[in-house]
């Protein structure tokens, strides 16, 4: 096994000419190129021929976690992952294990004041078929940035969340809470 840079000069050897090695500062620079590509295409909206048909009824499940940075001087940061599935997608597989079949994710670690994850599970639940009147049924613990972007689906779906969210929003305990 051979590093990076003795790789390089092995090939550099063997080819006579300067030969470029995939080194760490080149996979993070072309890592960073294809993210920002990916990251610019799910901002935008999902076409109509990559959205189900309009769903009765969807699941939305939002959580969030801290991940530690590998600076030890620096904080961890926060990510959100929310995952967008119609009930009829959920399959028992025996008495302790289940799959959903089919499912949309979004997930965002932008300190942008939850603008990106928001748009993401939007364009996640349009995917899944999302409409006006769609109902939502919404999982998540206690945490306000969760409900936050649970909140934001409000004006997209037949459920009009305000009578909720003035009912229920004030303490949240911890749990799931079904939005109906």
């Amino acid at each position: 096994m051979y590093s990076y840079r003795e790789a390089q000069t092995n090939l550099e050897k063997l080819t006579v000419h300067r030969r470029r090695v995939n080194n760490h500062n080149h996979i993070r620079q072309i890592t960073d190129n294809v993210g920002a590509v990916l990251a610019e295409e799910n901002l935008k909206p999902p076409t109509q021929k990559d959205c189900a048909p309009p769903a009765h009824e969807l699941i939305v499940q939002v959580d969030g976690g801290h991940i530690a940075t590998k600076e030890k001087t620096k904080r961890s940061f926060e990510a959100l992952s929310a995952v967008i599935y119609r009930p009829e997608s959920l399959r028992t597989i025996d008495q302790h294990h289940g799959e959903i079949a089919s499912k949309s994710c979004a997930l965002s670690a932008q300190e942008d004041d939850l603008a990106t994850i928001k748009t993401y599970v939007l364009n996640a639940a349009r995917k899944q078929g999302l409409a006006q009147d769609t109902e939502v049924t919404a999982l998540a613990d206690g945490a306000t940035n969760c409900w936050s972007v649970i909140w934001s689906l409000e004006r997209h779906c037949k459920q009009h969340l305000e009578n909720l969210r003035r009912n229920f929003y004030a303490p949240i305990r911890r749990g799931s809470l079904c939005v109906r």
